[in-house]
Parts: structure tokens; sequence; C-alpha cells
């Protein structure tokens, strides 16, 4: 049940992300919604669930998106690398340091876009306009991001209660 809930709420942001894009072209300075939820995941549940999400959710983000493969899984991991051992720091789930892994988060994920680029490119150049957004992007995750883990956390409380219910025997088919 807590894998399922993870892949829906995986789905459910991929295709808030894509359709917003398609939709309002001023929203192209939106970062991915995954990182924040990824985070969570890493700091709130199981190692176990979390690598499945995290290979899921990679997987499936890099069919999607014109990036070049395996990036975005490669992010996720090094997301997991990163801040696994935080766990143990992030005693309060309203703490700011949710908000401070989700802006690094977005920081690591363009340092990694930006060594494919690097690597792929012939001009070994980065712009102005790649800097400022990736800016806009930390901006935004740091201020979106409580929000979102007010969302997650609450999505996760039902998820476990139900599950917790459904193993009691309080749910009947």
């Amino acid at each position: 049940m807590r894998f399922i809930t993870c892949f829906t709420i995986f789905v459910f942001l991929v295709a808030c992300q894509t359709a917003l894009k398609k939709t309002f072209p001023i929203l192209n300075i939106s970062f991915d919604l995954l990182i924040p939820c990824i985070v969570f995941l890493i700091l709130l549940r199981s190692k176990v669930e979390t690598w499945l999400s995290i290979i899921a959710a990679g997987i499936g983000v890099n069919t999607l998106s014109g990036a070049p493969m395996g990036v975005y899984l490669i992010t996720y991991i090094w997301l997991f690398m990163l801040f696994k051992n935080v766990k143990t720091y992030f005693h309060s789930p309203d703490s700011f340091l949710f908000v401070i892994l989700v802006s690094t988060g977005v920081m690591v994920e363009h340092l990694i876009f930006g060594a494919f680029y690097m690597i792929q490119s012939p001009d070994k150049v980065v712009s102005l306009r790649a800097i400022s957004i990736a800016v806009l992007q930390i901006i935004l995750a740091g201020v979106t991001s409580p929000f979102l883990f007010v969302f997650l956390k609450k999505i996760f409380d039902v998820s476990d209660k139900l599950t917790f219910q459904n193993d009691q025997g309080v749910l009947k088919p």
C-alpha cells in the first residue's frame, strides 16, 4: 500500500508539472516537483520504500523526459546518498531543515544536469540565463517546499492509517 501511495504521488506530481508547464509558459522556471517528495521519503520513510520509489521515479521520469538517459535516476540516487544520514538530525516534522534540503536537492540536480551538458556540449560555456533560471528554481523550491511538505505529510498519514487499519482487520474488502 505504501509503495502504491508513492507511485500515485509521483504520477500525480509529474502530470501536474507537465500539464502546468504546457498551460502556463511562465512556469518554465518551476523546479522538479519530485525532489521534495524524494527528500520527504529519505527523511521520514523506510529505506526499502525510498529505494523502490527512487528507482521507479528515476526510470519513469527518464522515459518521459528529453533529458539524457539516466540523468534523473542518477540525480535521485545522489540525493539519497547525500541526505540519508541527515535523518538523525531531523527531529521535528516541521523543521526548517526540509526547506534547506529541498533547495539543496534542486541545486544538486542543476549541477548534475550541468555536468551532463558540459560532457555533451562542444562549447564548455555556462550561460547566465541558465544560472539565473537555476537560482530562481532554488528560491522557488525554498518558498513552496513547506506547502509540499504539509501536502505529503497528510497523504502519507492517511495512507499509513488505512494500511494500519487494514492490517488490524478493521477494513473488510
